[in-house]
């Protein structure tokens, strides 16, 4: 919209000219009915809620929701995050990357103090024993 002269029912965006780039990372979950805007990146393993609208990107490894969609808790402590990250990917500078900008973009957000969800214990509780 916005063109001098023509109808917004005539105008197409040429070139992708109003595309605007969607990151999701490994290991991110959505519920259903997420909307996701662009210029965002949802961080690895992040968990969006159900009819989440996601406006501004996600830190790793967190469980996000709402409208605007916003960080709720830490999925795994540091040290756990770390461990989790490594084992899955063999990888531990990789993990202390992902650790290093959970960090930074939960500081940024001043939310650096979110309660941690690790349901590790739980699960292994209840699988049976093999």
């Amino acid at each position: 919209f916005g063109v001098s002269g023509k109808s917004v029912r005539f105008l197409h965006p040429r070139d992708r000219e109003n595309a605007e780039p969607i990151t999701i990372e490994a290991e991110a979950w959505f519920g259903a009915g997420v909307i996701v805007l662009g210029n965002v990146t949802v961080g690895m393993g992040s968990v969006v809620g159900a009819g989440s609208v996601v406006s501004k990107s996600i830190p790793p490894y967190t469980v996000a929701a709402g409208n605007p969609c916003r960080p709720l808790k830490r999925v795994f402590s540091d040290e756990a995050l770390i461990n989790h990250v490594a084992e899955l990917t063999k990888d531990n500078s990789l993990a202390q990357k992902v650790l290093a900008r959970r960090q930074h973009d939960l500081r940024a957000m001043n939310l650096s103090e979110l309660p941690v969800i690790d349901k590790t214990d739980l699960y292994w509780e209840t699988r049976p024993h093999q």
